[in-house]
């Protein structure tokens, strides 16, 4: 099917990955949302893009170092408007490895 095991673009792409919630963490530090003082296209884009990261690497470890993205992402995903079309958003626990050959 095309699928190609890559443990170390994996590492690569994580470690972007949390680079970028770190700058996230460091925009939030003062602000409840992105922009202004209220929710936003900009803050479900934010979200959006992170769903994945959050239920599948981005672990309780992790969050620890990052208060203000998790309260701000757990803030968004408890929205009625968001849970109505994207249902109850789980974080993971502990981060998923990467396939093996």
């Amino acid at each position: 099917m095309g699928w190609v095991v890559d443990p170390a673009g994996h590492a690569q792409n994580l470690a972007l990955l949390k680079e970028d919630v770190r700058t996230l963490e460091a925009h939030l530090k003062d602000k409840e949302f992105l922009v202004g003082n209220r929710f936003t296209l900009a803050d479900l884009t934010c979200w959006s893009l992170l769903i994945m990261g959050f239920g599948l690497v981005l672990d309780a470890e992790f969050r620890k170092d990052v208060p203000h993205v998790t309260a701000w992402f757990e803030k968004i995903s408890k929205r009625p408007e968001v849970t109505k079309v994207a249902g109850h958003v789980k974080m993971v626990e502990k981060a998923l490895a990467p396939a093996t050959a």
